[in-house]
């Protein structure tokens, strides 16, 4: 149907996300440990802020209709013992 979301495999979107993220290692940690990043998977497209709400925001002003990867910046074992290490969100 035309006009339709194309919503890709959770897993999918995961995983190019984790490729994205670990790509950009070099540039985020350790300086911005602790802070967010939301991942448009098909640009590459990222932006960093205090909270995962803030990135997307600011993401989301760039690609509307897109979905996002977002996760915590660092090891997130180090971050918080509450966090899972495989801990990210898909918006």
């Amino acid at each position: 149907m035309n006009g339709e979301l194309k919503v890709p495999q959770i897993e999918e979107l995961n995983k190019k996300g984790t490729e994205i993220y670990e790509s950009l290692k070099p540039k985020l940690e350790p300086e911005k440990n602790g802070l967010y990043i939301a991942i448009e998977i098909e640009s590459e497209d990222y932006e960093v802020a205090e909270t995962n709400e803030k990135a997307m925001i600011e993401l989301r002003k760039k690609h509307p209709d897109k979905l996002f990867f977002i996760r915590r910046i660092g090891e997130l074992s180090k971050i918080s013992l509450r966090i899972p290490d495989n801990y990210a969100r898909v918006f």
